[in-house]
């Protein structure tokens, strides 16, 4: 019962997510499909955020430039 209410709130937050981009698009004249795109963009900045967290731990680092320069 428990887990099943965690998908449940899980799928209201992304349906609620949706509905809001979805009103933001429609507001900028952007086509209505894009909305669905908004589960998808969410997984890729927590995926980065999460390589970005274990490569810190890890001490390896990650490369990245900022503000023209390369910084470790």
């Amino acid at each position: 019962m428990g887990s099943s209410m965690f998908i449940l709130y899980g799928l209201i937050g992304t349906l609620l997510g949706m509905a809001v981009k979805r009103v933001a698009d429609h507001a900028g004249g952007q086509p209505w499909w894009l909305a669905f795109l908004q589960p998808v963009s969410m997984a890729c900045v927590i995926a980065i955020g999460l390589a970005s967290w274990q490569a810190g731990r890890s001490g390896k680092g990650m490369y990245g430039k900022v503000g023209g320069t390369v910084e470790r």
